[in-house]
């Protein structure tokens, strides 16, 4: 399962990354306990906000998605 997160270093017009959940789940409050799928975000927050084609597109970052759209079955 996935969830959209942010860096500690993020801004209100930063994207969102994608991260692998642990058993742990999300983590709202801080604390995030794997890395985004770029690598960037090692350090951050989950974001309560469903994984949609929407906000893929408008509103992930592009190294994140890259990874994920190689790691969905065609």
């Amino acid at each position: 399962m996935l969830s959209f997160c942010e860096s500690t270093a993020a801004t209100g017009r930063s994207s969102w990354h994608l991260r692998k959940l642990t058993e742990v789940g999300r983590k709202l409050g801080g604390g995030i306990d794997t890395p985004s799928l770029c690598g960037r975000a090692k350090m951050g927050w989950d974001v309560e906000v469903p994984i949609t084609e929407f906000h893929l597109v408008r509103n992930t970052c592009k190294d994140c998605l890259g990874v994920y759209a190689g790691s969905r079955p065609a």
